[in-house]
Formats: C-alpha cells, sequence, structure tokens
C-alpha cells in the first residue's frame, strides 16, 4: 500500500551520487565502484564493501579509489543502465533503511533528454527488489514506486517548499551546474509554472574545469592526474606521489572559464528573455565551486545555505516522492 511506502531522494549525478534517507538526512559519495573483497587482519578499518542480489562484492566511492575494473556510469540512460544499480544499492544502504523496506524512490534525469530516458528508468527500476549486503547484514529493498522529476526542477520544488524561492515578476532561472552538464529551468516567476521552450541543458560543467585543472597538473609534473584527483583538486588542495596538487588558487582560471562558458550559454539558449530574469538560484555541487563568478547575469540571486546547494536536487525528489504518496492515499 502506498501509506507504508517510505520516500527517498537519490540524485545520480556522473561525479557524486546524493540522497535524502526517509529521516531527511543527506549524504553522499563519489559515483563508482569496483569489484573488491575486504579483507580485516586487524589492521586498519575494513572499506565499505556491498553486494547486490547475492553477486560479487563490491566496493563504492573512495573505497574504490586505485582497485581495477572501476566503473563510472557515464552514459546517458544511467538509471535504466545495470551499471548503475550498485550506486543505487549503496544509496539504499546509507540512507539506513530496514530489512524489507519498500520505497517510493525520488530520482531525476538531464532536463534535456527527460522524455527520452524516463520511461526506460521506471520500467528498469519500478517493482525492484535489491538484496543488498552480504554475511549476516543483508537487507532486501524494494522500489515499489518511481517519482522522476527533470534536474533543476527538484532543485526548485526544495527553494519552494523552503521559502527560498516565491512568486515575483519577470523570469526565474534555476541553474544547476553539474559535472557533465548544466541544467536551466526557466519558471513563470509569478507562478512558478516551468517554460519549457525557454529551459534546456548545456553540455558543460565541472567535469570541463576539472579537466583544464588536469592539464595543467600533467604540464608541472610529467603525468596525468586520475579524474577524481583533478575534481577534488578544484576544492582543495590534493596529495598524489607524495606531492601537492591544485587548491583554489590553482583552480580560479579554470573555474572562471567555466563560468564564462555558462554564462555564454545561457545567453545563447535564453536571448532576449534573459533580459526579464528577476531572480537565478545557482543549485548543484558546481555552485559551491562558482561561487559569485557568475556575477554578471541578471536577477537577484536566490538565497539558498550552502549546505543545501549539492543536495537541493535530491531534497526535491525526496519531497516529490513524499507529495506522490500523500496523493495516493487522499
Amino acid at each position: 500500500m502506498a501509506h507504508d511506502l517510505v520516500p527517498v531522494g537519490v540524485d545520480v549525478g556522473y561525479g557524486d551520487v546524493k540522497v535524502v534517507g526517509p529521516d531527511g538526512r543527506r549524504h553522499s559519495f563519489p559515483s563508482r565502484w569496483a569489484p573488491h573483497r575486504a579483507t580485516a587482519w586487524g589492521i586498519g578499518a575494513t572499506a565499505r564493501v556491498l553486494a547486490l542480489d547475492g553477486g560479487e562484492p563490491f566496493a563504492v566511492g573512495e573505497a574504490a579509489d586505485g582497485l581495477p575494473g572501476v566503473r563510472e556510469p557515464q552514459a546517458d540512460g544511467r538509471l535504466a543502465d545495470p551499471a548503475t544499480l550498485p550506486l543505487l544499492a549503496a544509496a539504499l544502504s546509507i540512507a539506513r533503511l530496514p530489512d524489507g523496506a519498500e520505497v517510493a524512490l525520488g530520482g531525476g534525469l538531464p532536463l534535456g533528454r527527460y522524455d527520452q530516458e524516463a520511461p526506460a528508468a521506471r520500467e528498469a527500476l519500478r517493482g525492484r527488489t535489491l538484496v543488498i549486503g552480504q554475511g549476516k547484514d543483508v537487507r532486501r529493498v524494494t522500489i515499489r514506486k518511481v517519482v522522476l522529476r527533470p534536474q533543476g526542477v527538484g532543485a526548485a520544488l526544495h527553494l519552494v517548499a523552503t521559502g527560498a524561492l516565491h512568486a515575483r515578476s519577470g523570469l526565474v532561472l534555476v541553474v544547476d551546474v553539474g559535472s557533465r552538464t548544466t541544467d536551466v529551468l526557466a519558471l513563470h516567476a509569478r507562478t512558478l509554472e516551468p517554460i519549457p521552450e525557454l529551459s534546456g541543458s548545456l553540455a558543460l560543467g565541472v567535469g570541463d574545469a576539472a579537466a583544464g585543472l588536469a592539464q595543467e597538473i600533467a604540464a608541472q609534473a610529467g603525468f596525468v592526474p586520475p579524474p577524481s584527483l583533478a575534481r577534488e583538486a578544484l576544492a582543495r588542495e590534493a596529495v598524489y606521489r607524495g606531492k601537492t596538487y591544485g587548491g583554489p588558487r590553482m583552480a580560479a582560471p579554470h573555474l572562471d572559464v567555466l563560468a564564462g562558458r555558462v554564462s555564454d550559454g545561457l545567453r545563447s539558449l535564453l536571448r532576449e528573455p534573459l533580459d526579464s530574469v528577476s531572480a537565478l538560484a545557482l543549485v548543484g555541487g558546481g555552485a559551491v565551486l562558482l561561487g559569485s563568478r557568475l556575477a554578471g547575469l541578471p536577477g537577484e540571486r536566490v538565497r539558498c545555505p550552502a549546505g543545501d546547494l549539492p543536495y537541493a536536487n535530491a531534497l526535491g525528489y525526496r519531497l516529490a516522492a513524499e507529495r506522490a504518496l500523500r496523493r495516493a492515499v487522499s
């Protein structure tokens, strides 16, 4: 029954997976996994290792770094991709769902490919029971309901629910800067109704800045750093092969270039209506890195707590799932 389901919001990004459990707690981990059987010899903590449906164990997130066969689902349609199931299983495990839990899964897809990918994602996930864990720590979680929203819409739902985004005149833009794409959602500011013809996805994101930084590190160090190092080095200094690379000062020029490309992309997408923008909400993991670098764009900046920015979509997806359950029992 719908009232027995628990809502969970999961944002499977190209860079990180964010999950908001039924208790509202937020968790994240890098979007990668690798086959791995942990061995506890009393030397230290055992890495997080799971198994799915009785298959081979795997490590997720940072625990997968350096392991052979590491997977980072990067293709379109990733919610329907079997290679994404270990990431979903890890997200549901981290959300501390009890054995036998039945879930209303709130998730998202790139705005530009939503219509193409949503049917396949629903078919792949609805009714799917995941057997998560190994040994005595095994839980069965069934995805009974799949509630999907385009990326950016999830963030808008959260911003409206918290009062950060409210009715006004003109247009509102929600700009979700991800790892590979930047999703742009335009809303009628007075009604907060989406405007599909002014919305879309830009094929650029934080990964572009990381690639530029990786080239600079390669020129200095004489080797190409792994993608995970380059992404980390955008936000803070990262240690590799005994030396320190990156950090805010080294990353700044690459983030400036990304901010310029995002600004140009917005102008190309919206053209004249951009002048009617009265409010702009910058969300996603890229929002933390770009900060005030998009200052040249019109509109009042929507104030959102920094801690909410990376989780804005996942928070909105959980809210969408919760509302779907309320409608089902009303």
